[in-house]
């Protein structure tokens, strides 16, 4: 089962941009134990319209809404419960992307593996 993994960085290096101001999101398709870079997703922080003041997360969890999780440097209560009515996981981490990606995807590995023996 293939999935896409967001994370917050500005440098394409590192995991270091906090949730609600980040820049882009990089996108990773996640296919077993391998991934792969898909695409840059540019956020605009300027906003002024009335549906961002009504939900300040929403702009960001509709731009990421087809990832089963976000990798960032910080994130606060807030946004993680706007993330999880999407279904989508929510980490704060501080290593590089590769780091961070291998990390992930072997608590993936583990966790759909005890899910899919308890069936």
């Amino acid at each position: 089962m293939s999935y896409r993994i967001a994370v917050g960085s500005g440098d394409g290096v590192f995991v270091d941009q906090h949730f609600a101001t980040a820049l882009q999101f990089l996108i990773y398709e996640v296919d077993g134990q391998e991934y792969d870079f898909v695409e840059a997703r540019k956020n605009r922080l300027d906003c002024e319209c009335s549906e961002y003041h009504k939900n300040k997360f929403l702009p960001l969890t509709e731009k990421i809404n087809d990832c089963r999780a976000v990798l960032v440097g910080k994130i606060g209560p807030g946004a993680q419960n706007a993330l999880k009515e999407y279904g989508i996981d929510a980490f704060d981490i501080h290593e590089s992307i590769d780091v961070a990606l291998e990390k992930l995807i072997g608590y993936y590995t583990k966790t759909d593996s005890k899910a899919s023996s308890k069936k």
